[in-house]
């Protein structure tokens, strides 16, 4: 039982460091809080009065009301990155698909893309790999395998978060579209440095 408990540990560990150095493979995926505002409400009018945290590439999130007293020690300038929400059931999508981690205080809250960066990343090419998978390209040349159950067009613009599922095909996520209709896709960047985030 105790070697059980130290392995898992060690695993966790392990984990954790990877997720840590994520931004080494792509730096773009750590971001920083750079304002917070409040939002007018998307196209139906809805969530208007809400509070979106603007980040350090000009990305607007609204933050869940139910999260928002979970925000109230976030500063600005402290480190945080986008993760895709994994706790609902197919059948219910959530309008905050999005769970935005600081990783400074270690607490994430969940959001809705409301805006892209003001450069976005864009859909440059797409490919099919196999039956099952596509390689995208993007605007700034990295090339991503995604499952082919989402479709991409070129000219959409991109949102890239990090997973953190280290060695997988779940180390990343591209998002595209924005607020309820935004949509996106587990995704492993190609001819990535792994052992990069091993370093600690």
């Amino acid at each position: 039982m105790k070697k059980f408990v130290v392995i898992t540990l060690l695993a966790f560990a392990s984990s954790l460091s990877a997720f840590a150095h994520f931004e080494k493979l792509y730096p773009d995926a750590l971001q920083s809080i750079a304002d917070v505002a409040v939002y007018h409400g998307d196209k139906n009018g809805d969530f208007a009065g809400d509070t979106i945290y603007i980040l350090s590439d000009s990305s607007q999130w609204k933050i869940h009301p139910g999260d928002l007293g979970k925000c109230s020690s976030w500063r600005i300038n402290q480190p945080v990155n986008i993760r895709a929400r994994t706790d609902w059931c197919l059948w219910c999508k959530p309008k905050h698909q999005f769970l935005i981690y600081n990783r400074a205080l270690n607490e994430t809250a969940r959001v809705m893309l409301v805006a892209h960066a003001m450069n976005p990343k864009k859909v440059a090419k797409v490919e099919a790999v196999s039956t099952i998978s596509q390689q995208i390209t993007l605007s700034d040349s990295t090339e991503w395998v995604v499952p082919r159950k989402l479709s991409f067009t070129t000219g959409e613009r991109i949102y890239v978060g990090s997973q953190g599922t280290y060695g997988k095909a779940r180390d990343f996520v591209l998002i595209k579209g924005r607020e309820a209709e935004a949509e996106w896709s587990f995704a492993r960047i190609v001819n990535a440095g792994y052992s990069q985030i091993n370093e600690y």
